[in-house]
């Protein structure tokens, strides 16, 4: 399906037809029409997924038609519920809200009925609130809350599924900003407090975790923070290793966490232990370059910063730079990537050659790209480097780009 979504769709047709003429109404036929419609789905064609999807829906309801207390049609339940709910996507891509909306309503009843369909369900109840919220932000928290109601059930008793739907909840009111972001910290520090393992080791306390984590950071509570993102760490290492990708994340948000705290010290030991871990590890990705220009910074940043300091923070932004254009490739995250090493380094003074290349290659994929927001501050960098190094023509040339790329993109924002 990755690689030749065309050849799949060959091989379904022939299937569909050959189960058609031998055992139609079957079960088969059901997942070959879903299998269709996923590739459909894969190929961006959302009206013939649509259709295939509905089809197979219809002939699975034909052959399902009996009396609500028969085993076979509570299990088709579970099926039928997913359905309803990938239908219920697909008129989304279409456009087609109101369409959405009614089949998430379908989806939510059919998983309420069907066994073990708490995970689909916790689904469902989400993307039911995703499809009100931009309209209705009080129904959609409404729907979280009856999830939240349905899931703590002492009969149903699902707390990893509550805690889900209760962290979109909290989602929802950290995104209206203001009193809302009370409001969430004080769900999520309701379910952070009991001690929980299934739920600290799950996605879901990862998110929770990681919310909370940026609520306390908004509020420069650094401190609160940080024993968050060392409970974090401590689960990801006794889960998957110290020389995991999770385990890395953990530990990059960590010293990141002491970054902004303007930590020095100790941002630059846990930096220095990922870099340890990728190097003993051979990885290279996108996260290592980052990090590297975090490095850098806290390098160039700290109390008592000495020449060699200096000389291994400009090897930190080098290395940085070339990881990213070999990992974020011709993207505007590299071009924001390079526009914070040569500001960087245009602050601190002294590797000025350096910054002026770096900000000309961002410079240089910023038009590529027409991106007016980073070619402003890419040209006020210019500009500066060149007052202070010269020639003072290229600092005039760089002021007008740059007065010019502000009326531009005030303009488009307008």
């Amino acid at each position: 399906l990755k690689n030749d979504a065309n050849k799949v769709n060959q091989y379904l047709n022939s299937v569909v037809q050959g189960i058609s003429s031998s055992i139609p109404n079957s079960m088969h036929l059901v997942k070959s029409y879903l299998g269709l419609g996923a590739t459909c789905k894969a190929q961006w064609d959302f009206p013939q997924a649509i259709k295939w999807t509905e089809a197979a829906l219809r002939i699975e309801m034909d052959i399902h038609e009996t009396a609500s207390e028969d085993e076979g049609f509570k299990e088709a339940l579970k099926l039928r519920g997913s359905v309803y709910q990938e239908l219920s996507g697909l008129y989304v891509q279409c456009g087609n809200i109101p369409k959405a909306q009614e089949l998430a309503v379908a989806s939510i009843k059919c998983l309420k009925e069907a066994p073990d369909s708490h995970d689909i369900l916790a689904e469902a109840f989400i993307h039911l609130h995703e499809l009100l919220k931009m309209g209705n932000a009080e129904k959609s928290m409404d729907v979280l809350n009856e999830g939240i109601a349905y899931f703590e059930k002492p009969d149903i008793n699902e707390p990893i599924q509550a805690a889900a739907l209760k962290f979109f909840l909290a989602t929802t009111h950290f995104m209206s900003g203001g009193e809302g972001i009370d409001k969430a910290l004080a769900i999520l520090l309701k379910l952070l407090e009991p001690e929980n393992k299934e739920l600290d080791e799950s996605h879901v306390g990862h998110d929770i975790r990681k919310l909370t984590t940026d609520i306390y950071r908004q509020k420069k509570e650094f401190s609160k923070a940080q024993e968050l993102f060392e409970k974090g760490l401590e689960i990801h290492r006794r889960l998957h290793g110290e020389t995991s990708e999770e385990y890395l994340r953990a530990l990059s948000s960590l010293a990141g966490c002491h970054f902004e705290a303007e930590k020095y010290p100790s941002a630059i030991e846990y930096y220095n232990e990922f870099l340890t871990i990728c190097e003993s590890e051979k990885v290279e990705n996108e996260l290592l370059a980052l990090c590297l220009r975090s490095l850098a910074m806290a390098t160039l940043w700290k109390e008592g910063a000495t020449d060699e300091d200096t000389k291994k923070a400009l090897g930190y932004f080098e290395k940085s730079v070339a990881l990213g254009e070999k990992y974020m490739g011709q993207t505007a995250l590299f071009v924001s990537h390079l526009l914070a090493c040569g500001v960087n380094l245009h602050a601190k003074g002294g590797a000025d050659d350096l910054a002026i290349n770096i900000l000309l290659k961002a410079e240089d994929l910023a038009l590529k790209l027409r991106d007016p927001f980073n070619m402003r501050y890419i040209c006020e960098t210019l500009q500066k480097l060149y007052e202070r190094k010269g020639p003072k023509t290229k600092a005039k040339e760089y002021k007008n780009k740059a007065e010019s790329f502000k009326k531009n993109f005030e303009g488009k924002k307008h």
